[in-house]
């Protein structure tokens, strides 16, 4: 037996843990119930509450990994998904010539988007694109001579397949 001060049998009320899997404060009730008025507590009674708090500590340490598991996760989510948003965010750069305002993917254009021309041909072209060539419905308008002519078709691999110029 260990004698030892009266101080212990306050121990219950200074310890926390998990209500689900902790059993020490039932313990140490039971061991102070059973300590006759010399406030003596057996080895084998503080080893329980030892054992039961580390099991209460490797409980919490099991959820908290847990956790930080399911939040690491969320944020791998989140920056996919903001990469993602990164790639159908138009934006403007200079390409062929010219300025380009729409998706870009891979430093190309890619979707819908506008090409007009900076070296005062005042070219436009608006439609789509694929791979940084123009490819499908578009229109595009040339200033030719202070008359305005347009194309309006089908493109493909960045050439004009059918349609009508006006």
């Amino acid at each position: 037996l260990l004698s030892l001060p009266s101080v212990v049998l306050g121990l219950p009320d200074t310890l926390s843990c998990d209500p689900t899997g902790c059993k020490h404060r039932s313990l140490l009730n039971e061991a102070a119930m059973s300590v006759t008025s010399s406030s003596t507590i057996t080895a084998e009674m503080l080893q329980n509450i030892i054992d039961d708090n580390r099991r209460s500590v490797n409980l919490l340490l099991e959820q908290y990994e847990k956790r930080i598991a399911r939040l690491e996760e969320e944020l791998r989510e989140m920056r996919g998904r903001q990469a993602q948003n990164d790639r159908i965010t138009p934006r403007t750069i200079v390409y062929q010539g010219g300025l380009y305002h729409g998706i870009v993917v891979n430093g190309v254009p890619e979707g819908m988007g506008a090409l007009r021309s900076i070296d005062g041909d005042n070219k436009i072209y608006a439609g789509e694109w694929r791979n940084g060539k123009r490819h499908g419905k578009e229109k595009a308008y040339y200033d030719y001579c202070g008359d305005v002519l347009w194309f309006e078709g089908e493109w493909r691999e960045g050439r004009a397949h059918s349609g009508t110029l006006f």
